[in-house]
């Protein structure tokens, strides 16, 4: 899919690392033009949104210590152009609710990760932004 896209920077929050990491592997393989950077806690999601530029968070409901909701707060009201994708086991309709709450773009199951989250993607990242041919 690298094929006219321009590059984006998506940061993925997620503290169980082999799940973090078999992401990351996966969305690399159908962006191969695009930056994926990693964190673990809410902590390091902060920071790296506020240092290195990112477009867009896949950010864990679950977090142990500040949660995804209480993360996706801070972000989206220190840089709102940062679009975030909650991801999430609980599918039930008040986490939906307060995921848009917190500002979140996007919530999606992680059981329909596999096929709703390049639809999202492609919605937010690209069609959104109308990428300029050059």
């Amino acid at each position: 899919m690298g094929n006219g896209y321009l590059s984006k920077k998506v940061l993925l929050v997620e503290d169980h690392l082999a799940m973090r990491e078999a992401l990351v592997h996966w969305l690399e393989a159908l962006y191969p033009d695009w930056i994926f950077l990693q964190a673990a806690t809410a902590e390091e999601a902060y920071l790296q949104c506020m240092e290195n530029g990112i477009d867009l968070v896949l950010m864990d409901l679950d977090l142990k210590g500040i949660n995804g909701l209480q993360a996706t707060q801070f972000i989206k009201g220190n840089a709102p152009r940062i679009k975030v994708v909650l991801l999430t086991m609980n599918e039930e309709k008040p986490f939906e609710e307060d995921a848009f709450a917190a500002g979140a773009d996007r919530f999606l199951s992680k059981r329909k990760i596999y096929t709703q989250l390049p639809v999202v993607l492609e919605t937010l990242m690209i069609n959104a932004g109308k990428i300029e041919e050059e």
